[in-house]
């Protein structure tokens, strides 16, 4: 696991996007909101505003608790959020469900807390209207103070989703989720994050979404760019609760990861989506991050990768797609550049491996995931047209099964 060994580069997304060469193209009520990509936001309840010296509120009088710049909500409705903050939280009270945060030019930032905290068990949908940014300021050495109060106020995240919690991301508008301590968003152990529609910008100096339990993205645009993994799931050696698993079903996917694009520990499945992934600068950043001995792979698992479907960009450093366990595509769409692949399967692998092919391994030479040969042989039908082998094996992936992607 890369974890940053510098100060973080504390990039707002709002005020200085991070330019990254990112290239190719391959493989209202109490009654819960629907979470459904909606292009309307749901009535709320209550409309709450921030300022820089307290907060405000009209309609409902009760469900909240306002403490200064400190909101907390505390019961089952829907609440539209707004304003500007520069030291200023909103916490959901723990196994408090049915809750539906509409942010609408929201802007929010603390150096003391996540700005935005989903506690234990509880279930909140963010409905994002218009564009609202969210930045957690705090201070990355009080992670390891120590004082173990400071340490254990240490949130990490701009959005935190507290153990057993569900949150589901939704809406018409964009969200910045700026995680200048350390990571974007995190789930602790058996959470659940979802991205169901709109645009979600994340910056983050370690990882950028990221949950012990599962990640699912359904829909929307994701703009992820961080300093270690991009999406990941991955549980503590101890946690064995929590599933550890990436799901995506649809939405367009840009990574742009200082480590790996896409990791979870015990699955990730792919059935739809558009995805961008580069990894620690692109392949031809291959012999650095061979001198640094990090893993920055395209889609990784330690169990299994499952690729049904999607069209994918794949311009890594390290392996395209790796597993420990079993590699099983049966679909997606990927391009073909005659000019930086060969013509034949062969054995020989150039340095670097060309990144315009649907590749296991990146870099066969380095021993990583398959061979070279089961890796052109995975692009075999995009040259002859022909039906691929549909098993190889290597020491690394039991096995690995193919219908042969789509072209």
């Amino acid at each position: 696991m890369l974890i940053p060994k510098k100060k973080p580069n504390k990039t707002n997304w709002k005020k200085a996007p991070v330019a990254a060469a990112l290239s190719l193209a391959l493989l209202g009520s109490l009654v819960p909101f629907s979470a459904s990509a909606a292009t309307t936001a749901p009535t709320a309840d209550a409309t709450l505003t921030f300022s820089g010296s307290g907060i405000t509120a009209s309609g409902a009088e009760s469900g909240y608790k306002i403490t200064g710049t400190e909101l907390t909500i505390n019961a089952a409705g829907t609440y539209k959020i707004t304003g500007f903050c520069n030291e200023g939280s909103i916490k959901v009270k723990k196994e408090t469900t049915g809750v539906t945060l509409v942010l609408d030019d929201l802007d929010l930032t603390s150096s003391t807390t996540a700005p935005l905290s989903c506690n234990k068990a509880t279930d909140v949908t963010l409905y994002v209207a218009n564009t609202a940014t969210l930045t957690d300021n705090e201070d990355p050495a009080n992670e390891e103070s120590a004082d173990a109060e400071v340490a254990d106020a240490f949130e990490g995240a701009a959005i935190k989703v507290k153990s057993g919690a569900c949150l589901d991301i939704t809406g018409s508008g964009t969200l910045y989720v700026n995680g200048n301590a350390k990571n974007g968003v995190k789930g602790a152990s058996e959470a659940a994050v979802t991205v169901d529609g709109g645009t979600v910008k994340i910056a983050a100096a370690n990882n950028g979404l990221a949950s012990d339990g599962s990640v699912t993205i359904n829909g929307g645009t994701l703009d992820i760019t961080s300093q270690n993994d991009g999406i990941k799931a991955e549980p503590d050696e101890d946690d064995t609760a929590s599933a550890g698993t990436v799901s995506i079903t649809g939405g367009k996917v840009t990574l742009n990861a200082t480590g790996d694009g896409i990791q979870a520990t015990n699955a990730v499945a792919i059935s739809g989506g558009t995805f961008d992934i580069t990894t620690f600068g692109g392949y031809t950043k291959a012999k650095a991050l061979e001198q640094a001995d990090e893993s920055a792979k395209g889609i990784k698992s330690d169990s299994k990768v499952s690729i049904s479907g999607g069209s994918y960009t794949l311009n890594t450093a390290d392996d395209a797609v790796h597993s420990n366990g079993d590699i099983s595509i049966t679909g997606g769409t990927l391009p073909f550049d005659p000019e930086t692949t060969p013509s034949t399967p062969t054995t020989t692998c150039p340095w670097p491996v060309r990144k315009s092919t649907w590749l296991l391994a990146t870099r066969a030479s380095r021993g990583h995931g398959c061979s070279w040969r089961a890796a052109l042989a995975l692009s075999w039908p995009l040259m002859t047209g022909s039906t691929p082998p549909q098993t190889w094996r290597s020491a690394r992936l039991p096995s690995i099964s193919t219908a042969g992607p789509g072209r």
